[in-house]
């Protein structure tokens, strides 16, 4: 339902992350019609219960990094790896584009 494919960005995807993932969201169109029926699997992904689970899963994982994750050590890693850098600039992005998917 959108106008540019998502296959090719999938696919480099695969190759570099959420690095080819980043185009594709920052270029989508927000569509908040979902046209077909829903089968089991896809009604349980939906479901409010999922989305709750999951904000309590992240939020014991970032509580658990905020208090006993080696901050000292990551940012060492971040100013002297060239691949930690890069990817955690990735993931920064992803995040802040991540909500264009769900509307907001």
């Amino acid at each position: 339902m959108q106008g540019i494919s998502f296959w090719p960005f999938a696919v480099a995807g695969i190759g570099t992350g959420i690095i080819g993932l980043l185009p594709y969201l920052a270029l989508r169109t927000p569509n908040q019609d979902f046209k077909g029926t829903k089968d089991p699997w896809l009604n349980i992904l939906d479901s409010r219960l999922t989305g709750v689970g999951l904000l309590l899963f992240t939020l014991i994982l970032l509580f658990y990094a905020l208090i006993l994750g080696d901050w000292g050590g990551f940012g060492q890693q971040f100013l002297s790896d060239r691949f930690i850098h890069g990817m955690t600039l990735a993931f920064g992005l992803f995040s802040l584009l991540f909500p264009t998917i769900l509307g907001g």
